[in-house]
């Protein structure tokens, strides 16, 4: 990342096929690696992002955590203490 992208070569043509790839519209088979292509070296259609596939198990993973801690029988006396657990924040009680 560099502000503004400003003297960068190439930097436009790299924003237009950026912004081609985020409307769906992706690159020729034989300039894709072969893990993103069929036998044909045509496109595979990814359906999330890396990105929002690991917020999405962060997500789960968070909850699945705040229920078990929910569950326990130290849970009342640690609710009486911070209200808001289970919080991430859990520093800021001090």
């Amino acid at each position: 990342w560099t502000p503004g992208h400003i003297g960068i070569e190439g930097n436009e043509l790299a924003d237009a096929r950026a912004k081609e790839a985020a409307r769906g519209r992706s690159s020729e088979g034989e300039h894709l690696p072969k893990t993103l292509t069929t036998r044909r070296r045509e496109p595979i259609i990814l359906p999330q992002s890396k990105s929002a596939l690991r917020q999405q198990f962060n997500k789960r993973i968070r909850d699945e955590a705040k229920q078990i801690m929910i569950q326990s029988p130290r849970y009342p006396l640690l609710h009486r203490i911070d209200p808001k657990a289970p919080s991430k924040h859990f520093m800021d009680i001090a």
